[in-house]
């Protein structure tokens, strides 16, 4: 099932903080071989909230940390745990509902749309009121990006094998390890090294799941602070009592334990445990507990569990990242491809000068060689126009790659069409703008009056084209000039 990969990473970044595990592919149950936490003081502020950062450099910076903490990652097969912000939930309450969050996440969700999310990779989480919670990777994330540079450097696939959301994980782990009664309201909460993450169920399905508060619960003299804030949460959520408390997260994660069962002396507070995994590994260093590697070992749990059943299930891998496996195997199938007449020329070759070695010298073996080339013209010319096919292609995604990391922050005009076609619902194949305005754009829309909306926003450019293909509205606006 597992190939040639010696073993599975999970990776989970929270600020400045890296958490890694991996695991044996073939072990039932999976068994944790090894697993380090840091932190990288490379900058002031946290990885997803500085304006700029020398990403080469924190990569550097990480790589250093984990050669010296000794962790093999070798062959891995890379899976990235990643979570608000690196994330985007959009909200769509179901019957009934009075969420204090969906209006937030609704504002979110737009303002972040304007080229920000890969829209073409979605998932949808089904709710306890029957809504849904769409859960959208973010473009250019410094996270997914630290991991497809481990997985290039590291791992056996050379890409993350599959993007998971640890918030989800989190929640369905411990539905599913609690056995919570079709009736129950329970949270599960994460108290990062930067952030308290806050899941709300109804029974053994996500019911809601709160914005993650920046506050650090071991920094905390007492736990009033961050018993007030889980308070508020629980309100919002319309939650008059709870009847399960699940808690895991880093330093100080006892004493908020403790804080929480005098809150909530009816409900059932307990630190979240993984019987489906085998952690003799982590239990034998006294310095690294459980509870802060719980994003880690859910997103393992889940991860394990879909490989067995052989379900795609929750996967976010970008758009980006599928079309760049895509033309790997590009690559390998042009190389086999390549090496089959070159071995059959080379095999023809061999037996020749292999049965006349004795009488023949070297220039008499090249002379035959040369003779076999020159009777074969169009086998030689085929080898040689697909090998320089293949280098052409190696060094275009090469070219992809530098682009897309180097690439400027976009003008004014751009931000301002790609406001433009996510308020008015438009998809955009191609544009061109100059000197500050739209010169020309090519999409389509899924209903007749989007373009039309499109366009009313750029006096400068009107609708030229439009044709209605397959449900779609395919559209061209133009300036004067270039029409």
């Amino acid at each position: 099932m597992f190939g040639n990969r010696t073993k599975i990473a999970v990776v989970y970044c929270e600020g400045k903080r890296i958490k890694i595990a991996t695991f044996s592919p073939d072990d039932r149950p999976p068994r944790l071989l090894d697993a380090v936490s840091f932190d990288v003081y490379l900058y002031a502020r946290s990885l997803d909230q500085a304006e700029s950062i020398d990403m080469r450099g924190f990569f550097d910076a990480v790589v250093d940390r984990i050669e010296k903490e000794g962790i093999d990652l070798r062959g891995a097969d890379f899976v990235a745990a990643l979570a608000d912000p690196s994330l985007h939930y959009r909200l769509l309450p179901g019957r009934g509902a009075n969420d204090p969050y969906a209006d937030r996440r609704a504002e979110r969700f737009s303002s972040a749309r304007s080229g920000a999310l890969d829209e073409q990779t979605c998932v949808h989480v089904e709710l306890a009121d029957a809504g849904a919670l769409s859960v959208y990777p973010k473009l250019n994330d410094r996270c997914l990006w630290l991991i497809e540079r481990l997985a290039e450097k590291y791992g056996f696939a050379k890409e993350p094998v599959a993007v998971k959301s640890a918030e989800i994980a989190l929640a369905n782990h411990a539905a599913a390890a609690r056995k919570f009664f079709a009736d129950d309201r329970s949270i599960v909460l994460y108290a990062g090294a930067e952030r308290l993450r806050t899941t709300a169920l109804v029974g053994r399905m996500i019911f809601r799941q709160a914005d993650p508060i920046e506050m650090q619960v071991g920094a905390l003299m007492n736990y009033a602070n961050f018993i007030a804030v889980v308070s508020d949460t629980v309100a919002d959520f319309g939650f008059d009592g709870l009847d399960n408390v699940v808690v895991a997260g880093d330093e100080g994660i006892e004493e908020a334990t403790d804080a929480l069962r005098k809150r909530y002396p009816k409900a059932e507070v307990a630190p979240l445990a993984f019987p489906k995994l085998d952690l003799a590994a982590l239990r034998d260093d006294p310095a690294l507990t459980v509870s802060e590697f719980a994003p880690v070992l859910a997103v393992a749990v889940e991860f394990f569990r879909e490989e067995d059943a052989g379900e795609r299930g929750f996967n976010l891998t970008p758009t980006y990242v599928k079309e760049r496996r895509y033309w790997r195997g590009v690559v390998k199938r042009l190389t086999a491809a390549i090496a089959t007449p070159a071995l059959a020329l080379a095999a023809a070759a061999y037996l020749i000068v292999a049965a006349g070695i004795e009488e023949e010298s070297i220039d008499k073996r090249i002379a035959a060689l040369a003779k076999k080339r020159a009777e074969h013209p169009e086998l030689v010319a085929e080898i040689e126009r697909r090998d320089g096919k293949l280098d052409r292609l190696e060094e275009t995604l090469v070219e992809i790659e530098r682009l897309r990391e180097e690439r400027p922050a976009a003008t004014p005009i751009v931000e301002r069409v790609a406001k433009a076609a996510a308020y008015s619902d438009v998809r955009l194949d191609a544009m061109i703008v100059g000197e500050g305005a739209l010169r020309m754009a090519r999409g389509y829309a899924f209903n007749k009056s989007a373009p039309v909306e499109f366009a009313k926003r750029f006096p400068e450019a009107s609708i030229d084209e439009v044709v209605v293909e397959g449900g779609r509205v395919l559209f061209t606006a133009r300036a004067e000039d270039e029409r």
